[in-house]
C-alpha cells in the first residue's frame, strides 16, 4: 500500500515540477505539516541531546528511525525509542541544541556545518572543548563526501587524546552522496544525462529533481539510502566494540521519501519522516 501510495504520488508530482503550480503545492505541503507538528508533539519526546545521558553520542545524518531498526543488529541495543527532533536540517539542529559551550564535549565531524569558524551562523570552537573537522581532511573527491572509516580513525585517535572527555561522533551518512552500488548506479546515471558531476551540492540536487520529475525511482533512492546506512552502522558497531562507556545514537535529522508527496528536506517543511 505504501509503495503504491508513493509511487503515485510521484507521478503527480512530476506532472507539477517546475511549473507554477509546484511553489503552491510544496506551500500547501509544509502548511498543513506545520498544523500536524502538534499532534507529533503530543505524540513524542523532543530529544534534546545535551539533556540526555552519554559518553558518547554518534549521529547519523538524515536517519530515519523506521528504517534504522529495519538494519539494527539486536545484540548492540540495550534499549531504543522514537523520539522527535528539535529540527529537520542540521544547521538548524545545532543552533537549538547547542546553546552552551561545553568543556567536556569533544566534536568529531564529517559534517562541514560543524566546524572551527562561522558557517550558516554556527561557529564549533565557540561551544565546543575541540572541534575535530574530518571533512577539512577525510573528503573524499571522487566519492563527493566523507567515507565513514575516515570518522572512525579520527575517533580512535582522539579518545587516546582526551580520555577523560564525552565524544559526539558526526558521520553524514546516510546522507546523501549515496556511495553503495546503487548510489553509484544513480550517479553514472546522472552523469550520462548532465555530462559530470563537479560537486556534491550538484548531485543531490540532481538526484532531488529526478525525483520530483519522475525521472528516477524514489525505490532506487530508499536502496541507495539503505546502503549507506548499512555502510555507517558497520563502522558504528566497531565503535561500540572499541569505547568504553555509555553510548547514544542518534540522528539531526530524518529524511522524507514521498510522505504527503515530499521528497528529501525541503525547507519549512514538517513531517514525521523529516524529525
Amino acid at each position: 500500500m505504501v509503495k503504491i501510495m508513493r509511487e503515485s504520488l510521484q507521478k503527480i508530482t512530476s506532472k507539477i515540477y517546475g511549473s507554477r503550480i509546484f511553489p503552491i503545492y510544496l506551500g500547501a505541503i509544509c502548511h498543513i505539516s506545520r498544523l500536524e507538528y502538534r499532534n507529533l508533539m503530543r505524540c513524542f519526546e523532543l530529544i534534546k541531546v545535551m539533556d540526555m545521558d552519554w559518553d558518547y553520542l554518534i549521529v547519523l545524518d538524515a536517519c530515519r528511525f523506521d528504517f534504522l531498526l529495519k538494519i539494527l543488529n539486536p545484540k548492540y541495543i540495550i534499549k531504543y525509542y522514537a523520539g522527535l527532533s528539535l529540527a529537520s536540517c542540521t544547521r538548524d539542529w545545532l543552533l537549538r541544541n547547542f546553546n552552551h559551550y561545553y568543556n567536556d564535549v569533544v566534536y568529531v565531524s564529517a559534517n562541514p556545518y560543524i566546524s572551527n569558524i562561522e558557517y550558516k551562523g554556527f561557529n564549533g570552537s565557540r561551544h565546543f572543548y575541540r572541534v575535530e573537522s574530518v571533512w577539512s581532511y577525510g573528503w573524499d573527491q571522487q566519492l563527493g563526501t566523507v567515507h565513514p572509516r575516515e570518522v572512525y580513525k579520527a575517533v580512535l585517535h582522539l579518545v587516546k587524546k582526551y580520555p577523560y572527555h564525552r565524544f559526539i561522533i558526526h558521520f553524514v551518512q546516510p546522507h546523501a552522496p549515496y556511495i553503495g552500488r546503487k548510489g553509484m548506479y544513480l550517479k553514472e546515471y546522472i552523469e550520462k544525462n548532465i555530462g559530470g558531476i563537479t560537486y556534491k551540492e550538484e548531485y543531490i540536487h540532481k538526484i532531488i529533481e529526478y525525483v520530483w520529475k519522475g525521472r528516477i525511482n524514489i525505490y532506487d533512492v530508499i536502496d541507495a539510502y539503505l546502503e549507506n546506512l548499512q555502510l555507517v552502522i558497520e563502522y558504528v558497531y566497531k565503535l561500540t566494540d572499541y569505547l568504553d562507556g555509555k553510548i547514544v545514537i542518534t540522528a539531526d535529522h530524518g529524511e522524507a521519501f514521498g510522505e504527503k508527496g515530499v521528497f528529501f528536506i525541503p525547507a519549512m517543511c514538517i513531517l514525521k519522516s523529516l524529525y
